[in-house]
């Protein structure tokens, strides 16, 4: 059946705010190493700027990644990008020590580097305002951290951010108004991808206090 529930937890400090989904998945889609396969995932969106919900002339954005002139912000985990990376911190702690690109590669570049040469964390910050226009932030704008874990039928993922950002493409955590935060869950087994998948309504986040 059809992922249909999702759990949501939040916690914040002075440090920063973390966000805990939990959803039921009896089997874990961890990679899309074959192009027939699909992965597992989950998306957190969030409405940029002061906005309303349900209230004097619904100016909130669309719920399906935004609309022009509405943009939203997204945070993205995958658990295939999460594989790669455990994957080759396990091959590096293997080799500690040993020159492996010289000794098996020439030094020409290793194959492990190429999984995914620049991430280091299994989530993605992006922006949108509408479909066809789903654009990651520059990876010098990334500040988002997360991770996820399978564990007795269950997905349990992790994000965090420092409470500031700089970046006006960032939401913004304040303790006076509340956030409007949507998500979206990929279930590898249903061959979900890109535009397929579950997503949910507009939810309000009221303002945190600490």
């Amino acid at each position: 059946d059809p992922i249909d529930q999702i759990q949501f937890q939040s916690v914040v400090n002075d440090e920063g705010i973390a966000f805990r989904l939990e959803w039921e998945d009896p089997q874990p889609d961890r990679t899309s190493s074959r192009h027939q396969d699909f992965k597992d995932a989950v998306a957190m969106q969030f409405a940029l700027g002061e906005v309303l919900l349900h209230k004097h002339g619904h100016n909130e954005p669309f719920f399906g990644m935004g609309n022009r002139g509405k943009v939203v912000n997204i945070w993205q985990w995958r658990a295939d990008w999460q594989t790669e990376i455990e994957t080759k911190k396990k091959l590096e702690y293997a080799t500690k020590g040993l020159d492996l690109d010289t000794m098996i590669f020439g030094g020409e570049v290793n194959p492990v580097d190429a999984l995914n040469p620049f991430r280091d964390v299994p989530v993605e910050e992006l922006n949108a305002e509408g479909f066809g226009t789903l654009t990651p932030q520059p990876q010098t704008k990334q500040n988002i951290m997360g991770k996820g874990v399978w564990k007795e039928g269950k997905w349990s993922v992790v994000f965090f951010r420092t409470l500031d950002s700089l970046n006006k493409w960032d939401i913004k955590f304040n303790r006076k108004n509340p956030v409007l935060v949507a998500f979206a869950i990929w279930d590898g087994k249903h061959q979900d991808r890109n535009g397929r998948k579950v997503v949910s309504m507009w939810q309000r986040l009221k303002p945190f206090h600490h």
